[in-house]
């Protein structure tokens, strides 16, 4: 909950408050340009170290190729050298029988495993490819796989120092991998005499894959902590290399293991050359391995070369915290730079704030000096406002000093219009009760008309009433006595309704 509240406090600063906008406005650019510089950095430096990793480790696998050349060149010019010595110069002339037991003994001295020599009658025990090359007079060095029977004809100990134990597994690998020269010697007519075959075991060898490593990986070219490894692989098996057990103790070499699934798929069956990060026995390594083929061209093993990767890893990220903490110490100072650059903003614009403020409160209050240039934009802005404000106050003051005239007018209206008003209900009161007193006046107009009407009709029937009485006493006399009390009555009735009909005229009128 606490957390909730600080993060919703200063959200509400950085929407409110100028100097935290002004801030995030003026530094979430640098921040942002920084960030995409070190994903930018980090993503090409990546690409680029790798990619020079594998071009680094493809060259080196093309000179450890021409110095495997070289080397078999070399072991071909020493089969050459032998053939001129003097020695066996003088046997091939005069002592044909010691040759073929003489040649052998000279391995040694040539840095070779074996050297025979064999009669061009055994010409048809070569391959087709070697007859002709032979034929032609052309001298040839190419690896070959040979068996332990073939081994033993070249040399009797060659069978014992190939076997090789797999590391992994209880068999033992007797064949034996051999770099191998064959040296065509005419006699003077041109025809095909002998043959020098010699060559090296690179079973349990280190002379050959050691020198081609010093050769590529010399010193203080590779990443502190590292090692370069080249290997000579038979099908898929290690037989020369200086791979280590242990590469973290750099002891042992792993002689007798196997390459990986995915490499072996590549370039032993698919002829490829193959450069990638592989894992090599107990470590990743910076790989490049490509075939190695016989006279026929067929893919017999691998040459390899590679280096640790860990080493160049932790000298990457080594790099990379080196540049973080760089990039860092550039953004600290920038953001330094930045505040104390927007303070000069951030406290005329407060003062500015607090102005506001109290103005809104109602108080007297002027911004006045900001401790600025008189020509800077925010000290013109602050004598513009306090213009404004003086401004303002001369106009609240005329408008109150207008309110209370308008208040004194208002009251004079007020009252004059109070006055309006009484009169004007005296008026209506005197103008209802003349229409009260026109209507009264005219109901009994009319009134006076139908009791005028009512009495002159009621008048001709009591004349008519009278007339017939007077006449009934005029023609009866003395006649009437029986009657003379109703004859009075009617006199009496008639006289009564007279009087009624006289009061209604004279309510008429």
């Amino acid at each position: 909950m606490k957390l909730r509240t600080f993060v919703a406090t200063w959200l509400n600063r950085f929407r409110t408050m100028v100097r935290y906008r002004l801030l995030v406005l003026t530094s979430v650019p640098i921040f942002l340009t920084m960030l995409a510089l070190i994903g930018i950095t980090l993503y090409w430096t990546l690409m680029y170290t790798w990619q020079s990793a594998l071009m680094n480790v493809r060259a080196d696998l093309a000179v450890a190729h021409h110095s495997m050349e070289l080397l078999q060149r070399e072991q071909r010019m020493q089969l050459t050298s032998l053939t001129h010595s003097y020695d066996f110069q003088q046997r091939l002339r005069h002592d044909e029988r010691s040759l073929t037991r003489w040649v052998p003994t000279q391995a040694k001295n040539y840095d070779l495993d074996f050297v025979i020599i064999h009669p061009a009658s055994q010409l048809a025990e070569f391959p087709k490819s070697n007859r002709k090359l032979l034929l032609a007079g052309k001298q040839q060095t190419f690896f070959e796989v040979l068996n332990s029977q073939e081994l033993y004809r070249l040399n009797p100990d060659l069978p014992a120092r190939a076997q090789i134990p797999m590391l992994r597994g209880n068999k033992i690998e007797r064949r034996g991998l051999v770099s191998r020269s064959l040296i065509p010697i005419f006699n003077d007519r041109h025809e095909l005499q002998w043959i020098i075959d010699g060559g090296m075991l690179l079973n349990n060898s280190t002379q050959l894959v050691d020198r081609i490593r010093d050769l590529v990986y010399a010193s203080n070219t590779l990443p502190k902590g590292s090692i370069g490894t080249v290997t000579l692989f038979m099908d898929d098996l290690r037989v020369s290399t200086n791979v280590p057990l242990d590469s973290s103790m750099k002891k042992g070499r792993a002689i007798g293991t196997s390459v990986s699934e995915q490499v072996k798929q590549d370039v032993l069956k698919d002829g490829q050359v193959w450069v990638d990060r592989a894992f090599v026995y107990d470590a990743w390594y910076v790989s490049a391995y490509e075939p190695l083929r016989n006279y026929d061209g067929k893919v017999i093993g691998m040459l390899y070369t590679g280096y640790l990767e860990w080493p160049l890893v932790r000298t990457y990220l080594t790099n990379i915290i080196e540049m973080g903490i760089a990039i860092c110490i550039v953004l600290l100072l920038s953001s330094i730079i930045v505040y104390r650059g927007s303070r000069d903003l951030f406290l005329p614009i407060e003062k500015i704030h607090h102005v506001v403020r109290a103005v809104q409160l109602g108080l007297k209050k002027r911004i006045g000096k900001l401790d600025l240039s008189e020509n800077h934009e925010l000290q013109i802005l602050g004598r513009q406002f306090d213009s404004m404000l003086d401004l303002l106050d001369q106009r609240n003051e005329a408008i109150k000093q207008a309110a209370i005239e308008l208040e004194d007018k208002v009251d004079a209206r007020t009252h004059s219009l109070h006055e309006k008003t009484e009169e004007l209900e005296r008026h209506i009161q005197l103008l209802n009760q003349a229409r009260h007193k026109l209507v009264n006046s005219e109901k009994l107009a009319a009134l006076g008309e139908l009791t005028a009407g009512i009495a002159h009709e009621i008048n001709n029937p009591i004349a008519v009433i009278l007339g017939n009485v007077e006449l009934i006493q005029f023609e009866l006399g003395d006649g009437t006595a029986p009657i003379k009390d109703e004859l009075e009555a009617i006199h009496e009735q008639i006289d009564r309704i007279r009087n009624i009909t006289r009061s209604l005229l004279q309510y008429s009128r």
